[in-house]
């Protein structure tokens, strides 16, 4: 296998990896979001057990593929990628431009608050059961996640833009975002129809009652 073939490959790996997470992402933002919504929804996703079980577990997937992305010890890693394309290293055929390299890993090293805790979540948390399970804080916020997944997007539109001439579409069809969103405007439409068929069947209902006076 050449060598851009098998950057590709390693690209490819990543970019599931990259894939899973954001959509995980945006799952989550959605069922935290309460702007626009109605009471209903909001009451749905707060104190429905079945949200907030959600909630948890694709935190849990976030977490989870953030540590592949960010922790240098997983095997498809984006910083190791971006070292194993500098001057000398084994994809340097690949003449990658080596300040965008330098920026993007130092962009890293300034998040590196944010990965230590994702990196704490994971393997105390997530991976493994941890007697002291409540000493582990988490301190990383949404905004803050946002940020890490488009650090990794953005280094994977520029590095198939430059290497491969394409740029790399990251909008999907059908995506789980789109769906549940559908989901929660089919629920929202159908208690708001419900209440104002109630809210008829009881202005009916006093009307005849008052006839009948």
């Amino acid at each position: 296998m050449s060598k851009r073939n098998e950057f590709k490959t390693e690209l490819e790996k990543i970019v599931k990896i990259f894939f899973l997470c954001k959509e995980s992402y945006l799952v989550l933002r959605e069922l935290y979001k309460t702007i626009d919504n109605s009471k209903y929804i909001i009451d749905l996703k707060y104190r429905g057990s079945f949200f907030t079980l959600t909630k948890v577990n694709y935190w849990r997937v976030i977490v989870l593929q953030l540590s592949k992305l960010y922790i240098e010890r997983e095997r498809f890693n984006i910083i190791k990628l971006l070292e194993k394309c500098k001057t000398g290293n084994y994809y340097a055929s690949l003449n990658i431009n080596q300040d965008f390299i330098i920026q993007e890993l130092n962009r890293i090293e300034e998040k590196q608050k944010s990965i230590n805790n994702i990196k704490s979540q994971r393997d105390k948390i997530f991976a493994h059961e941890d007697a002291n399970i409540e000493e582990i804080v988490n301190d990383i916020t949404l905004d803050e996640t946002k940020k890490l997944i488009e650090l990794c997007q953005n280094i994977i539109f520029h590095i198939y833009s430059e290497v491969f001439d394409t740029h790399y579409e990251f909008e999907m069809a059908n995506s789980a975002i789109g769906n549940l969103k559908n989901v929660l405007k089919s629920l929202d439409e159908k208690e708001k129809q419900r209440e104002e068929e109630e809210a008829k069947f009881l202005k009916e209902f006093i009307r005849k009652a008052n006839q009948n006076k």
